[in-house]
């Protein structure tokens, strides 16, 4: 399966953005007909503790328009793109 611009997605989020494996919370993978997910949630760094709740990655590969609703929450999501990959 290839995700978006044809590229074959990563085995798992955690290869591309190692951490502690003391921080990771909860790993959560699975397949759709079209695709594949995984999400990865970890607690915040000890010194962000304070101002940060948490981390939570996420790797979506589709081989067709996704569709999703969400729910909304109180807690503020920063996004941030480390590029096309």
């Amino acid at each position: 399966m290839r995700g978006a611009g044809g590229r074959t997605p990563p085995a798992s989020i955690s290869q591309i953005f190692p951490m502690h494996a003391g921080r990771i919370i909860r790993i959560v993978r699975g397949q759709l007909p079209s695709g594949a997910w995984e999400s990865v949630r970890a607690t915040a760094h000890p010194e962000l503790a304070m101002y940060v709740r948490g981390y939570q990655g996420y790797f979506e590969a589709s081989s067709k328009p996704v569709r999703r609703r969400e729910l909304p929450s109180g807690d503020v999501a920063l996004i941030i793109s480390f590029g096309p990959r």
